[in-house]
């Protein structure tokens, strides 16, 4: 049953970027509604990564093979920017959108903010889907020490009591009645509850079953022992913080389309792109721009000369021994990563490219 849902979810999406870039191909270039085939396109596009990332993350869960970081980070950024993906939306369809940071909330945590951060955004973006009058509001607050509640409470359709109880539960909406009522396959809930009992936590959720609910998560996030004594620790848009204006990166990847999509990307961003359509090219490419070259996106599966053995080369030629080099790479599995950074890898950009990874992994080379 659960292949099935998932087969049809897929297929939903998928039918879906299909159609629509046959209506952009047949659209004439002054049409008004190209705009909007687009939206859709890369709406519809999101959704498909979205349940491909929630299948893997959930393998790697039975597998035991997800680890989470122990980093500092700014809480109330992370919410904020959390909170803000969501919010336009919502005021789009004329609800009442609301943040409440508690003010005795700790700025500085230590924790894995990308699983934090997707937590929230599972919680919101279940709340802008059954919500369609009135409010959406996120509260954060301190739940002990060095433990933290977020809640996500709506005025939506609410939770059956019923359903309450398996709400967080693997598969749990393979079930055909409530897959079409509440969507989707059930792997987001059943992850964000995965990810809460690796941060020593739970997730819950309290309705009753008609007049909204309120979906929360008890996390353990110690407070950083770092000092925060500045009065300049505010949001700062990325592009600020990581410029790539002045880099020169060379992109190694066999695939047109990929190539299209990264280099738009970073030229967008600033930097100055070089492009080998294969591992034998990037290490000529990049042996004889020398000091020139600023860093390496290398797609791990390629012809000729894969990613990494190219790596492997450069990392042995003594002017390109310390260029920094990234995989820019679908691969998902914990030995391929290992078999990266093993060749001499930095870092890892994943595929569908995320811009905001793009920039935190090469504004640090």
């Amino acid at each position: 049953a659960f292949l099935a849902t998932v087969s049809h979810e897929i297929r939903t999406p998928l039918n879906g970027v299909l159609g629509l870039a046959r209506l952009l191909q047949a659209a004439e270039g002054d049409d008004p509604r190209r705009a909007q085939y687009v939206d859709h396109l890369a709406a519809a596009a999101e959704s498909l990564n979205e349940i491909v990332s929630n299948v893997l993350d959930l393998s790697k869960i039975e597998a035991g093979h997800l680890e989470l970081e122990k980093i500092e980070f700014d809480l109330h950024a992370l919410t904020e920017a959390s909170f803000e993906g969501c919010a336009a939306l919502g005021r789009e369809r004329g609800l009442d959108m609301r943040i409440d940071i508690s003010p005795g909330l700790p700025r500085l945590v230590i924790g894995d903010s990308v699983r934090v951060r997707q937590i929230l955004a599972n919680f919101l973006v279940n709340a802008l889907k059954f919500t369609e009058r009135g409010g959406i509001r996120l509260s954060v607050a301190p739940a002990g020490p060095d433990r933290v509640r977020f809640s996500v409470q709506d005025t939506g359709i609410g939770v059956p009591r019923d359903l309450q109880t398996r709400l967080f539960r693997p598969f749990a909406q393979a079930d055909d009645s409530t897959t079409r009522r509440f969507g989707g396959t059930g792997l987001g809930l059943s992850i964000c509850r995965e990810l809460a009992a690796r941060m020593d936590g739970s997730v819950g959720v309290d309705s009753d079953g008609a007049t909204g609910s309120t979906f929360w998560a008890n996390l353990a996030l110690p407070t950083s022992l770092t000092v925060d004594d500045t009065a300049t620790r505010r949001r700062i848009p990325i592009a600020q913080l990581c410029p790539l204006a002045g880099q020169r990166l060379l992109v190694a990847e066999d695939n047109p389309v990929n190539r299209l999509i990264i280099g738009a990307l970073l030229q967008r961003l600033g930097a100055e792109v070089i492009e080998a359509e294969d591992g034998e090219q990037a290490v000529a490419i990049a042996r004889a721009e020398g000091h020139r070259l600023d860093g390496v996106l290398m797609d791990l599966h390629m012809p000729k000369v894969d990613g990494l053995e190219a790596t492997a080369l450069l990392r042995g030629d003594p002017a390109t021994a310390r260029l920094p080099i990234h995989a820019f790479t679908a691969a998902v599995l914990d030995q391929e990563r290992q078999a990266a950074l093993a060749a001499g890898m930095n870092g890892f950009i994943a595929k569908p490219v995320d811009e905001a990874e793009v920039i935190r992994v090469l504004g640090r080379s």
